[in-house]
């Protein structure tokens, strides 16, 4: 599993910096929800951005991991930049709960940013769950709490 994890990780990362470019704007930040993520965005064109959420799974019972492709739409507004977006990705985690074990799953997302004209600041609110299961001693279950996943993100844009 470990090989597998790693394998994503370097394939996301080879992704965002074989595009990289002093037009494509990106963001850092953290993400507030059911869980508690430090939040990475790459914006690949106009219309599609890669995000990377590493953090403490529910209230730090655990640690996740994932990313997602998303498409942006644009919302005209007459200041700043408001849009929304949309995209599909996959998640891991391990939990140290009542239910010790490695989860895995899909993680589709939806959610309305804004990034202010004169500042670098883009703020955001989404929905994101882990739909998936989790592996732990007793056997596998459906992963429930990754559909709490509603989340604020203050992200620091350059």
């Amino acid at each position: 599993m470990r090989k597998i994890f790693l394998l994503v990780v370097a394939s996301i990362a080879m992704t965002m910096f074989a595009n990289e470019s002093n037009a494509q704007p990106r963001s850092i930040g953290a993400r507030l929800g059911y869980n508690f993520d430090v939040s990475y965005q790459h914006t690949l064109t106009e219309t599609n951005f890669i995000e990377v959420d590493a953090g403490l799974l529910g209230y730090g019972y655990g640690f996740q991991a994932s990313a997602q492709y998303n498409w942006l739409f644009d919302i005209p507004i007459s200041k700043g930049d408001m849009n929304w977006y949309a995209g599909i990705g996959a998640g891991v985690g391990f939990g140290w709960d009542n239910y010790n074990g490695f989860s895995v799953g899909a993680v589709p997302q939806i959610g309305f940013e804004y990034i202010f004209d004169n500042i670098p600041l883009q703020l955001s609110l989404d929905y994101k769950p882990n739909i998936g299961i989790r592996f732990y001693s007793d056997g596998v279950m459906f992963n429930t709490p990754g559909f709490y996943d509603f989340g604020l993100s203050v992200r620091y844009v350059f």
